[in-house]
């Protein structure tokens, strides 16, 4: 079972929390999974348009009481096993 890295944006300024966001999935290898947490819900699909152009990567979105998780796996390569 892969490990899942996190990456806590709770808490973060939106426009520093998007720069974060894409440095991380670009830095994801093919099959590596990545949760993203942060809290303004008002810009989950622009987080999700950034993570799918920068990927490409299955995103599963969870919204809980304080904070918003993006669920990541990067997609490529020549490992279909995810």
């Amino acid at each position: 079972m892969a490990s899942i890295a996190r990456l806590n944006l709770v808490g973060v300024a939106w426009p520093l929390c998007l720069m974060k966001c894409n440095q991380a999935v670009q830095r994801m290898k093919p099959g590596e999974k990545l949760e993203v947490m942060f809290r303004d819900r008002d810009v989950v699909a622009d987080m999700v348009r950034l993570v799918i152009r920068t990927g490409p990567c299955r995103v599963r979105i969870e919204k809980h009481s304080t904070h918003v998780s993006l669920h990541l796996t990067k997609i490529g390569g020549t490992s279909s096993s995810d």
